[in-house]
């Protein structure tokens, strides 16, 4: 299992990358992160029921860590709570696929707005995020999990450029789609992938502070043609895979 950084997690991290605890809130953290990619890969179909015993016993864990986890997935619009107890599986299709990387679209698209139109912004937390992503292949996390650290850079470079637009409430509605959107990357960031990812990373990520250094509005097309690129790629993976019926790890 891949251990999961919550929304919590990831936007009050610091630009240093971080990795979760390990101990008894990595675990609940990991079976998070397994349901969530069940479900969103579609291994619990729309509709179908979710039991907190079945799922306990699947997973390995406790109930209460299956009930934290649903109420997290409920948060998130993955699963939704019935009245009779219990709840079921709402999933994601390519529609909601598309409507949650709009979302990030005309939230990032505002973001880099309100930095192009001031002054005073420090592009210094996203320069930090690119110079951990340089030294990666001397730290041990990304030598343990490159996809996993590649990641969780990709995350924290996005939210130190919300954070530096400077506006709490965007801010707050970008970190509710961190976990869909982080999933999706774990599954569309496979080996065939991580090479070329790791090619364009700098280069595309760099662009965007120089368009805002210079009050470039070519930013706001760098900023969607990464989000377009990662919304297509998430439609053809899952696509791919729910129609082979094959689960990554």
């Amino acid at each position: 299992m891949v251990f999961y950084v919550s929304t919590k997690e990831i936007c009050s991290m610091k630009t240093n990358y971080s990795r979760a605890m390990i101990g008894k809130d990595s675990i609940a953290k990991a079976v998070l992160n397994q349901l969530q990619r069940d479900i969103i890969i579609g291994r619990y179909q729309q509709g179908s029921r979710l039991l907190e015993t079945e799922l306990a016993s699947t997973y390995n864990t406790s109930r209460g860590t299956i009930r934290t986890a649903m109420q997290d997935l409920s948060n998130e619009g993955l699963v939704e709570f019935l009245d009779s107890g219990g709840c079921i599986v709402v999933g994601i299709d390519e529609k909601i696929i598309r409507d949650t990387y709009a979302l990030r679209g005309m939230l990032e698209t505002q973001a880099a707005n309100i930095i192009l139109s001031r002054d005073d912004v420090s592009y210094l937390p996203m320069l930090e995020v690119l110079d951990q992503y340089n030294k990666r292949e001397s730290n041990p996390d990304f030598l343990s999990d490159p996809n996993s650290y590649s990641i969780d850079i990709d995350m924290q470079f996005h939210q130190a450029l919300m954070k530096s637009a400077g506006n709490r409430p965007i801010l707050r509605a970008w970190c509710s789609l961190v976990p869909v959107i982080r999933t999706l990357l774990e599954i569309n960031l496979t080996e065939d992938y991580h090479k070329p990812f790791s090619e364009r990373f700098y280069n595309h990520h760099k662009a965007i502070i120089d368009y805002a250094v210079l009050h470039d509005k070519r930013m706001l097309d760098e900023i969607q043609e990464q989000i377009t690129t990662g919304m297509e790629r998430s439609i053809d993976k899952l696509g791919k895979l729910k129609h082979a019926g094959q689960y990554p790890a």
